[in-house]
């Protein structure tokens, strides 16, 4: 079994594995040429305001891979480019789709404090709040084309408890 991409240790959902190494580069590169639909669900502190948009950044890891926001203009600046769409709101937080087209380390995450609406137990990214014990980040759809018989497939994940 082959390890196709990554979660943030923290972030719940799909996960793509291949059966074989050629699979797996092949969905690699579906992942690096930007034709992998991923969509996330995540809660975040307050409402994003506007409440529909996009967020493009650009971040880079230090060799302890923790994350910043640099200058486009940075050498090590990577461009991070998520959209987002507020599903609902309470008194404190909403829930946020967000669909990223590019697949940084912590590339939601960062997108939601520069919105000002940090993802609810997120306190590295500035979160105030964890009431479930966790990150509220959740890998709920991936979408590709089959390595083998190039037909298109969906995996769904359910929220979990409390989203």
């Amino acid at each position: 079994v082959f390890i196709v991409h990554r979660l943030d240790k923290e972030t719940s959902g799909i996960m793509v594995l291949a059966k074989t190494k050629q699979g797996k580069e092949e969905l690699q590169q579906q992942f690096s040429d930007r034709l992998v639909h991923r969509l996330y669900m995540t809660r975040v502190e307050g409402e994003p305001t506007p409440p529909l948009g996009s967020v493009r950044t650009w971040l880079m890891e230090d060799k302890h891979l923790n994350v910043k926001a640099v200058n486009k203009k940075h050498p090590k600046g990577k461009e991070a480019i998520s959209h987002y769409s507020t599903v609902s709101s309470d008194d404190s937080t909403a829930l946020v789709e967000v669909m990223i087209e590019t697949g940084r380390r912590h590339q939601i995450r960062m997108a939601m404090q520069y919105l000002g609406t940090p993802v609810v137990g997120d306190e590295r990214h500035g979160a105030q709040t964890n009431p479930y014990n966790r990150v509220m980040l959740h890998a709920s759809s991936l979408e590709f084309l089959h390595p083998d018989t190039d037909d298109p497939v969906r995996f769904e994940a359910p929220l979990p408890p409390g989203f």
